[in-house]
Protein backbone atom coordinates (compact mmCIF):
# COMPACT_ATOMS: atom_id res chain seq x y z
CA UNK A 1 0.00 0.00 0.00
CA UNK A 2 1.13 3.53 -0.78
CA UNK A 3 1.53 6.22 1.89
CA UNK A 4 1.27 9.89 0.97
CA UNK A 5 4.40 11.92 1.76
CA UNK A 6 3.34 15.30 0.38
CA UNK A 7 0.66 17.07 -1.63
CA UNK A 8 1.43 20.24 -3.55
CA UNK A 9 -1.14 22.25 -5.43
CA UNK A 10 -0.43 25.42 -7.43
CA UNK A 11 -2.94 28.15 -8.24
CA UNK A 12 -5.93 26.43 -6.76
CA UNK A 13 -8.94 28.54 -7.79
CA UNK A 14 -6.40 30.61 -9.71
CA UNK A 15 -4.64 32.18 -6.71
CA UNK A 16 -3.92 29.74 -3.86
CA UNK A 17 -0.80 27.58 -3.41
CA UNK A 18 -0.42 24.76 -0.86
CA UNK A 19 2.47 22.52 0.15
CA UNK A 20 1.35 19.88 2.66
CA UNK A 21 3.75 17.41 4.28
CA UNK A 22 2.52 14.17 5.88
CA UNK A 23 4.17 12.15 8.61
CA UNK A 24 4.55 8.45 7.89
CA UNK A 25 3.98 7.64 11.57
CA UNK A 26 0.82 9.71 12.15
CA UNK A 27 -2.45 7.92 11.50
CA UNK A 28 -4.41 11.19 11.27
CA UNK A 29 -3.63 14.46 9.48
CA UNK A 30 -5.86 17.48 10.09
CA UNK A 31 -6.24 20.21 7.46
CA UNK A 32 -7.14 23.40 9.27
CA UNK A 33 -8.13 26.68 7.65
CA UNK A 34 -10.75 29.30 7.03
CA UNK A 35 -13.42 29.08 4.37
CA UNK A 36 -12.00 29.46 0.91
CA UNK A 37 -8.51 27.97 1.40
CA UNK A 38 -9.41 24.76 -0.44
CA UNK A 39 -9.66 22.08 2.24
CA UNK A 40 -12.59 20.35 0.59
CA UNK A 41 -11.04 20.75 -2.86
CA UNK A 42 -7.89 18.91 -1.71
CA UNK A 43 -9.96 16.01 -0.36
CA UNK A 44 -11.98 15.87 -3.58
CA UNK A 45 -8.80 15.88 -5.66
CA UNK A 46 -7.33 12.91 -3.77
CA UNK A 47 -10.65 11.07 -3.96
CA UNK A 48 -10.95 11.58 -7.72
CA UNK A 49 -7.39 10.41 -8.39
CA UNK A 50 -7.81 7.14 -6.50
CA UNK A 51 -11.47 6.34 -7.07
CA UNK A 52 -11.46 6.26 -10.88
CA UNK A 53 -13.05 9.67 -11.30
CA UNK A 54 -10.32 11.23 -13.43
CA UNK A 55 -12.83 12.64 -15.88
CA UNK A 56 -14.17 14.76 -13.00
CA UNK A 57 -10.84 16.48 -12.33
CA UNK A 58 -11.87 19.38 -14.54
CA UNK A 59 -14.39 20.35 -11.84
CA UNK A 60 -11.51 21.65 -9.70
CA UNK A 61 -9.56 24.60 -11.19
CA UNK A 62 -5.81 24.51 -10.52
CA UNK A 63 -2.57 24.93 -12.49
CA UNK A 64 -0.52 22.02 -11.13
CA UNK A 65 -0.77 19.35 -8.48
CA UNK A 66 1.61 16.65 -7.30
CA UNK A 67 1.42 13.77 -4.83
CA UNK A 68 4.58 12.04 -3.66
CA UNK A 69 4.65 8.77 -1.74
CA UNK A 70 7.05 7.33 0.82
CA UNK A 71 7.39 4.30 -1.45
CA UNK A 72 9.16 6.45 -4.08
CA UNK A 73 6.28 6.89 -6.54
CA UNK A 74 5.09 10.27 -7.78
CA UNK A 75 1.94 11.52 -9.50
CA UNK A 76 1.79 14.87 -11.31
CA UNK A 77 -1.27 16.61 -12.70
CA UNK A 78 -0.93 19.78 -14.78
CA UNK A 79 -3.35 22.01 -16.68
CA UNK A 80 -3.17 21.18 -20.37
CA UNK A 81 -5.99 23.28 -21.74
CA UNK A 82 -8.09 26.00 -20.19
CA UNK A 83 -7.76 28.40 -17.25
CA UNK A 84 -9.03 28.84 -13.70
CA UNK A 85 -12.49 29.73 -14.95
CA UNK A 86 -12.83 27.08 -17.66
CA UNK A 87 -10.74 23.92 -17.29
CA UNK A 88 -11.03 21.58 -20.25
CA UNK A 89 -8.21 19.03 -19.78
CA UNK A 90 -5.39 17.90 -17.48
CA UNK A 91 -2.24 15.91 -18.16
CA UNK A 92 -1.18 13.16 -15.71
CA UNK A 93 2.37 11.79 -15.43
CA UNK A 94 4.82 10.18 -13.03
CA UNK A 95 7.56 12.66 -13.83
CA UNK A 96 8.68 10.95 -17.01
CA UNK A 97 7.97 12.55 -20.36
CA UNK A 98 7.26 9.09 -21.78
CA UNK A 99 4.75 8.23 -19.06
CA UNK A 100 1.88 10.63 -19.46
CA UNK A 101 -1.78 10.67 -20.41
CA UNK A 102 -4.70 13.09 -20.30
CA UNK A 103 -8.16 13.09 -18.78
CA UNK A 104 -9.68 13.39 -22.26
CA UNK A 105 -7.71 10.37 -23.48
CA UNK A 106 -8.89 8.31 -20.52
CA UNK A 107 -12.49 9.34 -21.25
CA UNK A 108 -12.10 8.13 -24.85
CA UNK A 109 -10.60 4.84 -23.64
CA UNK A 110 -13.56 4.38 -21.30
CA UNK A 111 -15.97 4.85 -24.21
CA UNK A 112 -14.07 2.23 -26.20
CA UNK A 113 -14.12 -0.14 -23.24
CA UNK A 114 -17.87 0.21 -22.82
CA UNK A 115 -18.40 -0.75 -26.43
CA UNK A 116 -16.23 -3.85 -25.96
CA UNK A 117 -18.06 -5.03 -22.84
CA UNK A 118 -21.55 -4.17 -24.00
CA UNK A 119 -22.73 -7.71 -23.36
CA UNK A 120 -21.75 -7.47 -19.71
CA UNK A 121 -23.24 -4.02 -19.20
CA UNK A 122 -26.54 -4.82 -20.86
CA UNK A 123 -26.94 -7.87 -18.65
CA UNK A 124 -26.19 -6.06 -15.39
CA UNK A 125 -26.72 -2.31 -15.79
CA UNK A 126 -28.96 0.19 -17.48
CA UNK A 127 -27.83 3.67 -18.36
CA UNK A 128 -28.99 7.20 -19.00
CA UNK A 129 -26.22 9.39 -20.40
CA UNK A 130 -23.27 8.74 -18.07
CA UNK A 131 -25.32 7.21 -15.24
CA UNK A 132 -25.15 3.45 -14.83
CA UNK A 133 -27.29 1.58 -12.34
CA UNK A 134 -26.33 -1.64 -10.62
CA UNK A 135 -29.51 -3.69 -10.93
CA UNK A 136 -28.72 -5.67 -7.79
CA UNK A 137 -27.88 -2.84 -5.40
CA UNK A 138 -29.34 0.27 -7.04
CA UNK A 139 -25.90 1.90 -6.84
CA UNK A 140 -25.28 4.79 -9.25
CA UNK A 141 -22.05 4.55 -11.21
CA UNK A 142 -20.15 6.65 -13.73
CA UNK A 143 -18.83 5.01 -16.88
CA UNK A 144 -15.36 4.91 -15.32
CA UNK A 145 -16.76 3.21 -12.21
CA UNK A 146 -18.46 0.62 -14.37
CA UNK A 147 -15.29 -0.26 -16.25
CA UNK A 148 -13.45 -0.74 -12.95
CA UNK A 149 -16.16 -3.07 -11.67
CA UNK A 150 -15.92 -5.10 -14.84
CA UNK A 151 -12.16 -5.29 -14.47
CA UNK A 152 -12.49 -6.49 -10.84
CA UNK A 153 -14.76 -9.34 -11.91
CA UNK A 154 -12.81 -10.11 -15.08
CA UNK A 155 -9.06 -9.49 -14.55
CA UNK A 156 -7.24 -8.71 -17.76
CA UNK A 157 -10.11 -6.89 -19.40
CA UNK A 158 -8.24 -3.59 -19.16
CA UNK A 159 -5.69 -4.94 -21.64
CA UNK A 160 -8.49 -6.08 -23.90
CA UNK A 161 -10.04 -2.63 -23.73
CA UNK A 162 -7.02 -0.70 -24.99
CA UNK A 163 -5.36 0.01 -21.66
CA UNK A 164 -7.75 2.59 -20.28
CA UNK A 165 -5.08 3.64 -17.83
CA UNK A 166 -1.36 3.40 -18.58
CA UNK A 167 0.25 0.70 -16.46
CA UNK A 168 2.23 3.20 -14.37
CA UNK A 169 -0.99 5.09 -13.49
CA UNK A 170 -2.96 1.91 -12.98
CA UNK A 171 -0.40 0.67 -10.42
CA UNK A 172 -0.54 3.97 -8.49
CA UNK A 173 -4.35 3.94 -8.40
CA UNK A 174 -4.34 0.35 -7.16
CA UNK A 175 -1.74 1.22 -4.52
CA UNK A 176 -4.15 3.15 -2.33
CA UNK A 177 -7.71 2.45 -1.16
CA UNK A 178 -9.43 5.81 -0.58
CA UNK A 179 -12.89 6.46 0.87
CA UNK A 180 -14.44 9.92 1.14
CA UNK A 181 -17.00 10.84 3.81
CA UNK A 182 -18.58 14.07 2.60
CA UNK A 183 -20.60 16.66 4.52
CA UNK A 184 -23.82 15.35 3.00
CA UNK A 185 -23.77 11.93 4.68
CA UNK A 186 -27.24 11.40 6.15
CA UNK A 187 -28.85 10.74 2.76
CA UNK A 188 -27.63 8.26 0.12
CA UNK A 189 -28.42 7.88 -3.57
CA UNK A 190 -30.37 4.75 -4.38
CA UNK A 191 -32.39 3.42 -7.27
CA UNK A 192 -35.31 1.05 -6.93
CA UNK A 193 -35.31 -1.34 -9.88
CA UNK A 194 -38.82 -2.02 -11.16
CA UNK A 195 -39.08 -4.79 -13.80
CA UNK A 196 -40.09 -3.40 -17.16
CA UNK A 197 -39.40 0.22 -16.15
CA UNK A 198 -36.53 2.07 -17.82
CA UNK A 199 -34.02 3.44 -15.32
CA UNK A 200 -33.23 7.14 -15.80
CA UNK A 201 -32.10 10.17 -13.81
CA UNK A 202 -35.65 10.47 -12.50
CA UNK A 203 -35.30 7.00 -10.95
CA UNK A 204 -32.58 8.22 -8.58
CA UNK A 205 -33.85 8.92 -5.09
CA UNK A 206 -32.34 9.67 -1.69
CA UNK A 207 -32.78 7.35 1.23
CA UNK A 208 -31.79 7.62 4.86
CA UNK A 209 -28.20 6.44 5.25
CA UNK A 210 -29.12 5.10 8.71
CA UNK A 211 -31.71 2.75 7.21
CA UNK A 212 -29.15 1.56 4.67
CA UNK A 213 -26.49 0.81 7.27
CA UNK A 214 -29.04 -0.99 9.46
CA UNK A 215 -29.87 -3.20 6.47
CA UNK A 216 -26.16 -3.70 5.76
CA UNK A 217 -25.53 -4.79 9.35
CA UNK A 218 -28.40 -7.28 9.14
CA UNK A 219 -26.82 -8.76 6.00
CA UNK A 220 -23.37 -8.83 7.65
CA UNK A 221 -24.75 -10.80 10.58
CA UNK A 222 -26.60 -13.18 8.26
CA UNK A 223 -23.42 -13.80 6.24
CA UNK A 224 -21.27 -14.56 9.25
CA UNK A 225 -24.00 -16.79 10.73
CA UNK A 226 -23.96 -18.75 7.48
CA UNK A 227 -20.19 -19.21 7.74
CA UNK A 228 -20.62 -20.27 11.37
CA UNK A 229 -23.24 -22.85 10.40
CA UNK A 230 -21.02 -24.26 7.66
CA UNK A 231 -18.09 -24.60 10.05
CA UNK A 232 -20.31 -26.24 12.69
CA UNK A 233 -21.58 -28.74 10.11
CA UNK A 234 -18.02 -29.63 9.09
CA UNK A 235 -16.96 -30.20 12.69
CA UNK A 236 -20.07 -32.22 13.50
CA UNK A 237 -19.39 -34.50 10.56
CA UNK A 238 -15.86 -35.30 11.68
CA UNK A 239 -16.63 -35.41 15.41
CA UNK A 240 -17.02 -39.21 15.84
CA UNK A 241 -13.70 -39.90 14.14
CA UNK A 242 -11.85 -37.26 16.15
CA UNK A 243 -13.41 -38.56 19.36
CA UNK A 244 -12.21 -42.09 18.68
CA UNK A 245 -8.70 -40.78 18.00
CA UNK A 246 -8.78 -38.73 21.22
CA UNK A 247 -9.78 -41.75 23.30
CA UNK A 248 -6.59 -43.50 22.20
CA UNK A 249 -4.44 -40.74 23.71
CA UNK A 250 -2.95 -40.89 27.25
CA UNK A 251 -4.91 -39.65 30.27
CA UNK A 252 -4.90 -35.98 31.24
CA UNK A 253 -2.25 -34.63 33.58
CA UNK A 254 -3.13 -32.31 36.48
CA UNK A 255 -1.80 -29.34 34.49
CA UNK A 256 -3.94 -30.27 31.50
CA UNK A 257 -7.01 -30.51 33.74
CA UNK A 258 -6.35 -27.00 35.08
CA UNK A 259 -6.03 -25.70 31.52
CA UNK A 260 -9.26 -27.49 30.60
CA UNK A 261 -11.21 -25.74 33.34
CA UNK A 262 -9.75 -22.33 32.40
CA UNK A 263 -10.62 -22.89 28.73
CA UNK A 264 -14.25 -23.63 29.60
CA UNK A 265 -14.47 -20.42 31.62
CA UNK A 266 -12.93 -18.44 28.74
CA UNK A 267 -15.41 -19.92 26.26
CA UNK A 268 -18.38 -19.04 28.46
CA UNK A 269 -17.21 -15.43 28.74
CA UNK A 270 -16.69 -15.22 24.99
CA UNK A 271 -20.12 -16.78 24.36
CA UNK A 272 -21.70 -14.02 26.44
CA UNK A 273 -19.76 -11.34 24.53
CA UNK A 274 -20.91 -12.81 21.22
CA UNK A 275 -24.54 -12.81 22.37
CA UNK A 276 -24.31 -9.20 23.53
CA UNK A 277 -22.81 -8.28 20.15
CA UNK A 278 -25.69 -9.91 18.27
CA UNK A 279 -23.40 -12.53 16.74
CA UNK A 280 -24.96 -15.45 18.63
CA UNK A 281 -28.66 -15.83 19.20
CA UNK A 282 -29.83 -15.76 22.78
CA UNK A 283 -31.25 -19.09 23.89
CA UNK A 284 -33.74 -20.33 26.47
CA UNK A 285 -31.35 -23.17 27.29
CA UNK A 286 -30.21 -22.91 30.90
CA UNK A 287 -26.50 -23.58 30.63
CA UNK A 288 -24.71 -25.40 33.41
CA UNK A 289 -21.08 -26.02 34.11
CA UNK A 290 -19.51 -29.11 32.63
CA UNK A 291 -18.12 -31.42 35.31
CA UNK A 292 -14.37 -31.37 34.88
CA UNK A 293 -13.94 -33.07 38.26
CA UNK A 294 -15.13 -36.37 36.89
CA UNK A 295 -12.76 -39.30 36.99
CA UNK A 296 -13.94 -40.51 33.62
CA UNK A 297 -11.21 -40.05 31.06
CA UNK A 298 -13.81 -40.53 28.33
CA UNK A 299 -15.86 -37.56 29.54
CA UNK A 300 -12.81 -35.33 29.89
CA UNK A 301 -11.60 -36.17 26.40
CA UNK A 302 -15.06 -35.45 24.97
CA UNK A 303 -15.01 -32.10 26.78
CA UNK A 304 -11.60 -31.30 25.31
CA UNK A 305 -12.90 -31.86 21.78
CA UNK A 306 -15.91 -29.67 22.58
CA UNK A 307 -13.51 -26.91 23.65
CA UNK A 308 -11.40 -27.23 20.52
CA UNK A 309 -14.45 -27.18 18.24
CA UNK A 310 -16.04 -24.21 20.00
CA UNK A 311 -12.81 -22.22 19.86
CA UNK A 312 -12.57 -22.87 16.12
CA UNK A 313 -16.18 -21.85 15.53
CA UNK A 314 -15.95 -18.74 17.71
CA UNK A 315 -12.74 -17.65 15.97
CA UNK A 316 -14.86 -16.86 12.88
CA UNK A 317 -16.37 -13.98 14.85
CA UNK A 318 -13.14 -12.43 16.16
CA UNK A 319 -12.74 -9.51 13.75
CA UNK A 320 -16.44 -8.68 13.66
CA UNK A 321 -16.69 -8.94 17.46
CA UNK A 322 -13.88 -6.43 17.88
CA UNK A 323 -15.57 -4.02 15.47
CA UNK A 324 -19.03 -4.35 17.03
CA UNK A 325 -17.75 -3.92 20.58
CA UNK A 326 -15.79 -0.82 19.60
CA UNK A 327 -18.77 0.61 17.69
CA UNK A 328 -21.17 0.04 20.58
CA UNK A 329 -18.80 1.35 23.23
CA UNK A 330 -18.03 4.57 21.31
CA UNK A 331 -21.69 5.26 20.61
CA UNK A 332 -23.11 4.20 23.97
CA UNK A 333 -20.63 6.37 25.85
CA UNK A 334 -22.08 9.38 24.00
CA UNK A 335 -25.81 8.71 23.83
CA UNK A 336 -28.03 9.80 26.72
CA UNK A 337 -30.69 7.39 27.99
CA UNK A 338 -30.34 5.19 24.93
CA UNK A 339 -28.01 2.47 23.66
CA UNK A 340 -27.12 0.85 20.35
CA UNK A 341 -28.21 -2.77 20.04
CA UNK A 342 -26.92 -5.02 17.26
CA UNK A 343 -29.75 -7.33 16.31
CA UNK A 344 -29.89 -10.11 13.67
CA UNK A 345 -33.44 -9.18 12.63
CA UNK A 346 -33.07 -5.39 12.48
CA UNK A 347 -29.33 -4.89 12.08
CA UNK A 348 -28.97 -1.78 14.22
CA UNK A 349 -31.52 -0.72 16.83
CA UNK A 350 -31.63 2.10 19.34
CA UNK A 351 -33.12 1.13 22.69
CA UNK A 352 -34.27 3.49 25.42
CA UNK A 353 -32.58 2.73 28.74
CA UNK A 354 -35.60 4.28 30.51
CA UNK A 355 -38.44 2.34 28.90
CA UNK A 356 -36.73 -0.53 27.09
CA UNK A 357 -38.60 0.42 23.90
CA UNK A 358 -36.97 0.81 20.50
CA UNK A 359 -36.39 4.34 19.22
CA UNK A 360 -36.70 4.76 15.41
CA UNK A 361 -33.37 5.71 13.83
CA UNK A 362 -34.92 8.75 12.15
CA UNK A 363 -35.95 10.08 15.59
CA UNK A 364 -32.34 10.50 16.67
CA UNK A 365 -30.91 14.00 16.78
CA UNK A 366 -28.84 15.27 13.86
CA UNK A 367 -25.64 14.93 15.89
CA UNK A 368 -26.48 11.35 16.91
CA UNK A 369 -27.20 10.44 13.30
CA UNK A 370 -23.94 11.98 12.06
CA UNK A 371 -21.94 10.13 14.70
CA UNK A 372 -23.57 6.79 13.85
CA UNK A 373 -22.84 7.21 10.14
CA UNK A 374 -19.25 8.38 10.67
CA UNK A 375 -18.30 5.54 12.99
CA UNK A 376 -20.19 2.87 11.05
CA UNK A 377 -18.46 3.87 7.80
CA UNK A 378 -14.99 3.76 9.31
CA UNK A 379 -15.48 0.62 11.39
CA UNK A 380 -17.52 -1.58 9.05
CA UNK A 381 -17.59 -0.23 5.51
CA UNK A 382 -13.96 0.56 4.74
CA UNK A 383 -11.33 -2.15 4.14
CA UNK A 384 -8.16 -2.43 6.20
CA UNK A 385 -5.43 -0.06 5.06
CA UNK A 386 -7.91 2.53 3.75
CA UNK A 387 -7.07 6.23 3.57
CA UNK A 388 -10.21 7.90 4.97
CA UNK A 389 -11.06 11.44 3.88
CA UNK A 390 -13.54 13.26 6.14
CA UNK A 391 -14.96 16.69 5.38
CA UNK A 392 -16.04 18.63 8.48
CA UNK A 393 -16.64 15.79 10.95
CA UNK A 394 -17.75 18.38 13.52
CA UNK A 395 -21.12 18.95 11.77
CA UNK A 396 -23.96 18.87 14.35
CA UNK A 397 -21.65 17.55 17.08
CA UNK A 398 -21.76 19.14 20.54
CA UNK A 399 -18.45 20.63 21.69
CA UNK A 400 -18.02 17.84 24.27
CA UNK A 401 -18.39 15.28 21.47
CA UNK A 402 -15.92 17.18 19.30
CA UNK A 403 -13.32 17.08 22.07
CA UNK A 404 -13.37 13.28 22.10
CA UNK A 405 -13.56 12.74 18.34
CA UNK A 406 -9.84 12.50 17.45
CA UNK A 407 -8.98 10.17 20.34
CA UNK A 408 -11.89 7.92 19.36
CA UNK A 409 -10.87 8.01 15.71
CA UNK A 410 -7.40 6.83 16.67
CA UNK A 411 -8.95 3.70 18.21
CA UNK A 412 -10.75 3.04 14.92
CA UNK A 413 -7.61 3.69 12.87
CA UNK A 414 -5.69 1.21 15.03
CA UNK A 415 -8.02 -1.79 14.72
CA UNK A 416 -8.47 -1.31 10.96
CA UNK A 417 -4.91 -0.24 10.14
CA UNK A 418 -6.16 2.93 8.45
CA UNK A 419 -5.01 6.51 8.02
CA UNK A 420 -7.18 9.60 7.76
CA UNK A 421 -7.11 13.16 6.43
CA UNK A 422 -9.64 15.45 8.09
CA UNK A 423 -10.72 18.90 6.92
CA UNK A 424 -12.14 21.02 9.74
CA UNK A 425 -12.89 24.53 10.94
CA UNK A 426 -13.07 23.50 14.59
CA UNK A 427 -10.22 24.13 17.07
CA UNK A 428 -12.37 22.30 19.65
CA UNK A 429 -12.27 19.10 17.62
CA UNK A 430 -8.48 19.30 17.42
CA UNK A 431 -8.10 19.67 21.18
CA UNK A 432 -4.65 18.48 22.27
CA UNK A 433 -3.75 17.12 18.83
CA UNK A 434 -2.33 20.30 17.30
CA UNK A 435 0.75 18.34 16.28
CA UNK A 436 -1.41 16.58 13.69
CA UNK A 437 -2.60 19.81 12.04
CA UNK A 438 -1.49 21.39 8.78
CA UNK A 439 -2.58 25.05 8.77
CA UNK A 440 -3.48 26.04 5.23
CA UNK A 441 -4.12 29.71 6.01
CA UNK A 442 -0.40 30.48 6.24
CA UNK A 443 0.08 29.39 2.62
CA UNK A 444 -2.15 32.06 1.14
CA UNK A 445 -2.29 35.81 1.01
CA UNK A 446 -4.75 38.05 2.78
CA UNK A 447 -7.10 38.08 -0.18
CA UNK A 448 -10.37 36.25 0.47
CA UNK A 449 -11.54 34.70 -2.79
CA UNK A 450 -14.88 33.61 -1.37
CA UNK A 451 -14.60 30.05 -2.63
CA UNK A 452 -16.09 27.40 -0.38
CA UNK A 453 -13.47 25.54 1.66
Amino acid sequence: MLTIKSIEIVQLFGTINHQIEFSKEDDITILLGQNGVGKTAILRLVNMLFNHQLSNLTEIPFQKASITFYEGKELYVSLLKGDADNVSDYELSNGSFLNSTTCSQISENVKDALRNIRGYTSANYRNDDDIWIDKNTGECLTSEDLVWKCQEKHPGWLVDTKDIYPMWLYEIMLGMQVNFIQTQRLQSQIVTIIPGKVVSRNSIEYQSTLKLIASEMKNRLAQIQQEYGQKAAELDESYPYRLVDKLEEPKFTKLELTTLKASLDDLERKRERLRNAGLLNKTTWQSRSLNTNTRSAYVLKAISIHIEDTKEKFSLFDEELERIELFRSLINERFLQKVVVIDPTEGICIESTETGFDIPLEKLSSGEQHLLVLYYDMIFRFPKGTLVLIDEPEISLHVSWQKRFISEMKKIMKINGMKAIIATHSPTLIGRYWGLTRELDKNIGKEDNGVEG
